[in-house]
């Protein structure tokens, strides 16, 4: 979300204002010991050569540490709360910014991966931002410079129902794809592709190894069947209906009776595929 370069400055300036701690440098004085008046000569030793007294010598003052700076909070963490403003329509006043670190996110997606896209695989330095409104903590994954910020909060309570179908079908591994197209005459399934390059099928897997929207099956035939071949054995997956061209199904338990809605990623590599073999019952073929 883009957020004007007024708006941006004036909250930067008010949240740094509330979260700069006024540190107050104290300092530790040492007092010196006071001389101890020597004892009055006895009648006795009054001829005795005087003693002279020992002044004590107050050991040297110890320097108070200068205090720490506070540092003021990343344009990232700004930006994470003129973002929390505008989607709760709430004021800035109920927002307090507990934390931000910097961290390292593992990819693109910043740690809070969205069901259905796929990331580039490379480190990205950033923040993760912490806000507290009314004591209901925001978690924000940021870049950098805050021009890519997650609620990722949102973001889990939107993917509850996902499931990563390259985990709890065991695809990491595989050795081979195979792609099959309903054959439009007998309504059986015909391989119209065995994908063995290790590349490729490091692809397919990539494309299914993140959170895949559940959503209630429908009644449908698919048009494509994609088959893994796994360290386990096979994995089997039924792609694309008629009227919706991200359904992804199986007969394993772990999709609840429900479907899944594939990335494009996924889509756009059966495709490529699926491209090269004449459709049956196209005009011309």
């Amino acid at each position: 979300m883009d957020v004007t370069g007024l708006f941006r400055r004036a909250l930067l300036a008010a949240l740094v204002s509330s979260v700069t701690l006024s540190l107050a440098a104290s300092a530790c004085s040492s007092k010196g010991a006071t001389p101890t008046a020597a004892p009055a000569a006895s009648p006795a030793a009054a001829t005795a050569s005087p003693v002279p007294a020992v002044t004590a010598t107050p050991p040297p003052a110890t320097p108070a540490p200068a205090p720490t700076p506070t540092p003021r909070p990343p344009d990232a963490a700004a930006m994470a709360m003129a973002l929390l403003v505008s989607d709760m329509d709430v004021p800035a006043g109920e927002l307090t910014l507990l934390s931000y670190a910097p961290v390292d996110w593992p990819d693109a997606s910043l740690g809070c991966a969205e069901p259905g896209k796929s990331y580039a695989q490379v480190i990205t330095p950033g923040w993760k931002v912490l806000i507290d409104r009314r004591g209901e903590v925001y978690e924000f994954h940021t870049d950098r410079d805050g021009g890519h910020i997650v609620n990722c909060t949102a973001l889990k309570a939107k993917v509850a129902g996902t499931v990563n179908v390259a985990e709890m079908a065991g695809l990491k591994g595989s050795t081979a794809v195979a792609l099959l197209r309903r054959d439009a005459a007998t309504g059986q399934f015909k391989e119209i592709e065995q994908v063995s390059d290790a590349t490729e099928v490091a692809a397919f897997v990539r494309a299914l190894d993140l959170p895949v929207a559940l959503a209630a099956g429908k009644d449908c035939q698919a048009v494509f069947k994609v088959v893994f071949k796994t360290p386990g054995g096979s994995q089997e997956f039924e792609f694309v209906c008629p009227d919706d061209f991200q359904v992804l199904r199986g007969a394993q338990n772990f999709w609840g009776g429900k479907q899944g809605q594939a990335s494009v990623e996924f889509g756009n590599l059966v495709g490529k595929y699926a491209s090269r073999v004449p459709f049956p019952g196209l005009p011309g073929q």
